[in-house]
């Protein structure tokens, strides 16, 4: 009995153990996982650390677009694209202090247009696509001056680029036998391939009236000590004479030629403000070339009234050679239109076709 007594106080004792631990082993399970603990995702996915774009892919840093696309660099294939590029380097370097870049004013938005010449024929080539990259090569090449140039260095063919500059200008160079002549008068030696240019891609090639006078530098490779050399100038052509307006010079100077014309029926007739000027070489006429760029003129005729007189003026500033150097002495002659109106505005008009003509000389 009394064994009993103490089995069940032990038993009982080791009830209350077992429920004790039990008790303290719960206690422990939730504290050992608390949510603070188990959740703080901030130790192990920090967004801020992990989402930090701007570290790994800084755009300014990788795609530079200015780098990589500045066309002006990297287009510039004057050397493998365009053959005038592969000539493009004088033969001799030039002198120190003596050669530059006189291409540098040349604008690449402006008009560019190429004239070629073989003795026979000219022809003018323009619209070329890939024009500037011919800028660009033309800039390349160092121009060394050339005092002692004489126009009997000249050989055919002669090439002679018009294009504007970036004041908004035009002008022109012309190029023969090494030589480049600037619009006043200057000479340079100068390395380029301009029957390469020549075979370029031109959209369009016109032949132009007038040979080797239709070059606006021509009239400096055809005066040689004040005289002209004969050979060289185109014959011209010759015009059919106007029975109905005489023209009588009245006054000529280094700069104009002063005219007047009659009308000798009994009606209204006109003339035009264009004309050229032919030189007597003494067995034929031949043209005489201009010597300034942009020579144009108004279209719009003049009105002579039906057996009446009226004179005009007409300034000789595409003619005057490089230099203000007046006109060869020669006889010479002045050749215009004639016309007939169509309307009351005189802008349209008629040519004949007939021509108004006057001789004079230049002593």
């Amino acid at each position: 009995m009394k064994s009993i007594r103490i089995r069940s106080i032990a038993a009982a004792v080791l009830i209350c153990l077992l429920l004790g631990a039990c008790g303290t082993s719960g206690n422990v399970t939730t504290s050992a996982a608390p949510e603070p603990e188990t959740t703080q995702a901030a130790e192990t996915t920090p967004a801020p650390e992990t989402t930090r774009a701007p570290e790994t892919t800084p755009a300014p840093e990788t795609t530079p677009v200015p780098e990589t696309t500045q066309t002006p660099e990297t287009t510039q294939a004057p050397e493998t694209t365009q053959a005038p590029g592969t000539a493009a380097v004088p033969t001799t370097a030039a002198p120190a202090g003596e050669g530059n870049h006189i291409f540098d004013d040349v604008s690449i938005w402006g008009g560019f247009g190429l004239y070629v010449c073989d003795g026979k024929t000219c022809v003018y080539c323009s619209s070329y696509p890939d024009y500037r990259k011919a800028i660009y090569a033309l800039q390349e090449v160092t121009a060394v001056p050339a005092p002692d140039f004489t126009a009997e260095e000249m050989t055919f063919p002669v090439y002679e680029i018009g294009y504007s500059l970036k004041d908004g200008k035009s002008t022109y160079m012309l190029w023969t036998n090494g030589y480049l002549i600037d619009s006043d008068g200057n000479a340079w030696r100068f390395d380029y391939d301009f029957d390469a240019l020549a075979r370029q891609n031109w959209e369009f090639k016109t032949e132009r009236p007038g040979g080797f006078a239709a070059l606006l530098g021509a009239r400096f490779l055809t005066v040689m000590n004040g005289e002209w050399l004969f050979d060289r100038l185109p014959e011209a052509d010759t015009p059919e004479i106007s029975s109905a307006e005489v023209m009588e010079i009245l006054e000529i100077t280094n700069e104009k030629i002063v005219a007047n014309l009659r009308n000798l029926t009994d009606e209204e007739m006109l003339y035009g403000e264009e004309y050229h000027l032919d030189v007597f070489d003494g067995e034929k006429w031949r043209s005489v070339p201009c010597s300034r760029y942009g020579m144009s003129f108004d279209y719009a005729a003049y009105s002579i009234p039906a057996s009446a007189d009226a004179a005009h003026t007409y300034p000789l500033f595409n003619y005057v050679g490089f230099g203000e150097d007046p006109l060869p002495a020669g006889h010479y002659r002045i050749v215009i239109w004639e016309g007939q109106p169509q309307s009351q505005n005189y802008s349209d008009w008629q040519a004949t076709r007939k021509s108004v003509v006057a001789e004079f000389d230049i002593p």
